[in-house]
């Protein structure tokens, strides 16, 4: 009786850990991979409930950025100015960058 007790938490241990193994396989082969690269991770960080100046948010960025990761003064090309899961869908945001006042919808 014991002996059968023994046998069948061991089977039962090995099957969850094959369905974990699985799991993770399928997840690592069937599954996009999210790359984002979030705002925050160059420097861009809206700092939210305070008024802030272009003086500031220049001084912001200096302070965060490492000596050699710097991106470009301008954008060649498309440039994220918010992103999707931080505006509410009928929410408007607005946002100055590249000295210019824009307004984004969602």
């Amino acid at each position: 009786m014991r002996l059968l007790l023994l046998v069948l938490i061991v089977l039962l241990a090995a099957a969850l850990v094959s369905a974990y193994l699985v799991y993770r396989l399928c997840r690592l082969l069937f599954m996009p991979l999210d790359r984002v690269k979030l705002l925050g991770d160059v420097g861009y960080v809206a700092d939210a409930g305070r008024q802030s100046t272009k003086e500031f948010v220049v001084e912001q960025v200096r302070r965060r950025r490492a000596v050699g990761d710097v991106p470009p003064v301008y954008p060649n090309g498309w440039f994220a100015l918010t992103e999707s899961r931080s505006l509410p869908v009928g929410h408007v945001k607005n946002v100055f960058c590249v000295g210019m006042h824009t307004t984004n919808q969602l």
